[in-house]
């Protein structure tokens, strides 16, 4: 004869992925004495014993002929999947283990839940991508529609010969010191007597060229090389007063110095060295 009879839950518990629920079984005394009994769970195929908890003092004094409720607690974690599993309930003496009484097998049915997906993140990342890409086409529109300011073109740098002569416009009131009997007399063409704010000036490396007029204004230039704005050689040249222009002829290697009425002086390159 059973020390106990076990009345077990009839109906197949279903529990979501990560939530607890309990079971109760009633438990009568049936051994003719006052029992002192413990409870333990014995799983199926499936283990499950990490799930399963009892809820209530480990050992119960039960009367003859008494009934008794042991609540069992199955805590479904998260990530377990859709599927059933089986247990029982095994009632024994405390003070003789080997009388025992188990139960009919009772059912758990776990529903795995689906992730969630954290939906806000990407409304976020979507948002800020649109900010970013609205900001880009603002930039391209408005760089776009502005008209370029023109800028003013650099001054002419310039560009020595192979002889290394070069031609540069140079205030005419920064002359270095004219030797006596010329005179500083640059004009802004060859076909007015009109005076320039500027002198063209041959240049060969630290050398400057001057052209002077003569104080007695006779139809000839001064040709006067300068290094430092020392005076180291000069020429009188016949032939042109009043220069306007100095052009450089790299075929023929020449400089002419251009003067009134466009009449010019013609000085070899070799004569300059």
């Amino acid at each position: 004869m059973s020390i106990v009879t076990i009345q077990s839950p009839t109906q197949i518990l279903q529990t979501p992925a990560g939530q607890a629920k309990k079971q109760q079984f009633v438990v009568r005394n049936n051994s003719g004495a006052k029992l002192r009994i413990s409870t333990r769970v014995q799983c199926g195929e499936n283990d499950i014993a990490s799930w399963v908890s009892m809820d209530g003092p480990g050992e119960i004094e039960l009367e003859d002929n008494t009934v008794t409720e042991i609540t069992v607690i199955i805590n479904v974690p998260e990530d377990a999947p859709s599927d059933r599993y089986a247990y029982r309930l095994v009632v024994f003496d405390a003070r003789d283990t080997s009388c025992s009484v188990q139960s009919e097998q009772v059912f758990i049915q776990t529903l795995a839940v689906a992730k969630k997906i954290n939906y806000w993140w990407w409304i976020i990342a979507g948002i800020a991508a649109l900010v970013v890409l609205t900001a880009m086409v603002t930039i391209i529109v408005v760089s776009g529609s502005k008209k370029p300011v023109p800028r003013p073109a650099p001054p002419p740098i310039p560009r020595p010969l192979p002889s290394g002569l070069s031609v540069v416009e140079l205030a005419a009131n920064n002359h270095p010191a004219v030797p006596s009997g010329m005179k500083v007399s640059c004009m802004t063409d060859g076909n007015t007597v009109r005076a320039s704010s500027t002198c063209p000036v041959l240049k060969k490396g630290n050398v400057t060229y001057w052209a002077y007029s003569y104080v007695n204004n006779r139809v000839a230039m001064g040709i006067v090389a300068y290094r430092s704005g020392r005076m180291i050689k000069s020429w009188q040249k016949s032939g042109a007063r009043y220069v306007w222009k100095i052009t450089i002829d790299s075929h023929t290697k020449t400089v002419n110095f251009w003067g009134q009425s466009n009449k010019r002086i013609i000085m070899p390159w070799s004569e300059l060295e």
